[in-house]
């Protein structure tokens, strides 16, 4: 079974998250655990890496996903930005690791116009880069982060809009072991896989299991696609998550966007009772 949540804020530090998330009535839910908007943010404070951990251990809710920074472009074709995500996405993993988490959300990027093979390649070459780094710092650990590829609405140069460039990625990577992927919905049905009815979203859903197996699947942003643009500017989730597939997946998130304007709604509560399948 799935478990629904949102993504929170970590304003005045991050174990303020739990009870954020609590408020909300979260099941699960998803962080940033740095600022999203510089290369190198300020670490971790210890004090507020153990009550985090502390909070989250006596709460029920779990997992938690954390998306990693915007500014990290894993298929870029400047060197320095990739030398540059590289150290990001190093930092975010490292983050992960202090915070007892297990999957860090990342979009796979856009090659800039140098190709989708090129820009493939330079991801695989980013991602096992800072999971080299991770593995040198913990060395035989055993409990590394996953890296979770978000699938994109695939416009412009953007990489993740066909599902095969996910696939390509792992397929690729050095470390397939510690890589799997977040569903973003309205990305998807922006990039042209129809959900819109059962037996389409069933053909999707289909497709993503035998491409990844169930396993790999590890989140899923339940976002509603409004109008002709991409993504950003939706604010709502309005994606009930109908059929056996979210229904029995487990440790999945849905995140819903702008939840401090409409806290777990009826209509979100009517959508947990759709993903339990009652």
């Amino acid at each position: 079974m799935g478990r629904i949540g949102a993504h929170v804020s970590t304003a005045g530090g991050v174990a303020n998250s739990i009870e954020r998330a609590a408020a909300l009535g979260c099941e699960s839910f998803q962080i940033f655990s740095r600022n999203q908007r510089q290369w190198s943010p300020p670490p971790l404070d210890d004090n507020d890496v153990t009550l985090f951990r502390e909070r989250l251990a006596s709460s029920s809710m779990g997992p938690v996903l954390v998306h990693g920074s915007y500014l990290i472009n894993p298929a870029s074709a400047a060197p320095l930005v990739r030398e540059r995500s590289v150290t990001a996405l190093a930092d975010e993993l490292s983050r992960c690791s202090q915070l007892g988490l297990e999957d860090l959300v990342i979009h796979p990027g856009s090659h800039g116009g140098s190709g989708v093979a090129a820009g493939i390649e330079r991801a695989v070459s980013t991602v096992d880069g800072s999971l080299d780094i991770l593995e040198d710092e913990h060395p035989g650990s055993g409990s590394e982060p996953m890296i979770l590829l978000e699938t994109t609405a695939g416009q412009g140069n953007g990489i993740g809009g066909v599902l095969e460039h996910l696939v390509d990625i792992i397929e690729g990577s050095s470390h397939p072991e510690s890589l799997g992927i977040c569903l973003d919905t309205c990305h998807m049905h922006a990039a042209g896989y129809d959900l819109t009815g059962k037996d389409s979203y069933d053909e999707v859903m289909d497709r993503v299991l035998s491409l990844f197996g169930e396993r790999k699947v590890r989140g899923i942003h339940l976002n509603d696609f409004q109008g002709r643009g991409s993504a950003p500017g939706l604010t709502d989730m309005r994606t009930s998550g109908k059929g056996p597939w979210v229904s029995n997946r487990s440790g999945s998130l849905s995140t819903t966007r702008g939840s401090r304007q409409h806290p777990w709604s009826s209509k979100h509560r009517a959508e947990r009772a759709c993903t339990d399948g009652t």
